[in-house]
């Protein structure tokens, strides 16, 4: 963002070539082929299925609230997100996010669309800054684990406080999307307390770190 007149500046989410693959491949398929659009997807080596058996268990949470979805995409980092988010943006397909579906809401319940799972999210691994008291992590990860990685690689000097009842099966994606919270009191207890900086998709396949 331009402090000096409130602009955004956007990013393309993917890399320059991948950018323009699905540009040139959208200009030229404009009808709705699903498997068109699944084989695609998969030639940037991205985990995408329509397999019902594997999508199954990503339909619902743990309150036993189900969704309905027609696929089912894995990334593995960022430009896969990017690729995933675009494709679907060109295509109007929708898609739910889902982590460790430990919410209790049904907002990890897909209504349709494909299911857009972060647990392969895993790199770049846990880092921690102890100049700036800080830590970088990916979002598909579980929770206890950034805690255990924060108390190890600070040597006992830094903990993340937040630790809600699902925090051996929640991912830090999750966590951050629901602003959860556990038996620390007060402010202190609570995900975006401990957030300083995120780096996001819009659903037009732009990113931006805020």
């Amino acid at each position: 963002m331009d402090p000096t007149n409130n602009i955004i500046h956007l990013t393309r989410a993917t890399d320059n070539n991948s950018w323009d693959i699905i540009e040139s491949f959208f200009q030229k398929n404009q009808s709705s082929d699903l498997n068109g659009l699944v084989n695609f997807i998969n030639n940037f080596d991205i985990d995408i299925t329509t397999d019902s058996s594997i999508l199954e268990s990503y339909l619902t949470d743990w309150a036993n609230n189900k969704g309905e979805a027609i696929g089912l995409c894995r990334p593995k980092n960022a430009n896969e997100c990017g690729i995933i988010i675009r494709c679907f943006y060109k295509y109007k397909m929708p898609y739910t996010l889902c982590a460790g579906q430990t919410a209790l809401t049904g907002s990890s319940c897909p209504s349709g669309g494909f299911v857009v799972s972060l647990e392969k999210m895993r790199f770049p691994s846990v880092k921690v800054d102890l100049d700036l008291n800080t830590i970088d992590s990916p979002v598909g990860i579980y929770l206890e684990d950034l805690r255990t990685q924060v108390q190890e690689q600070s040597k006992g000097r830094l903990i993340y406080p937040v630790d809600p009842t699902s925090r051996n099966e929640a991912m830090v994606g999750g966590t951050i999307s629901c602003n959860a919270s556990g038996f620390v009191p007060g402010q202190a207890g609570s995900t975006r307390y401990w957030v300083e900086g995120i780096e996001f998709i819009f659903p037009n396949g732009y990113g931006f770190f805020a």
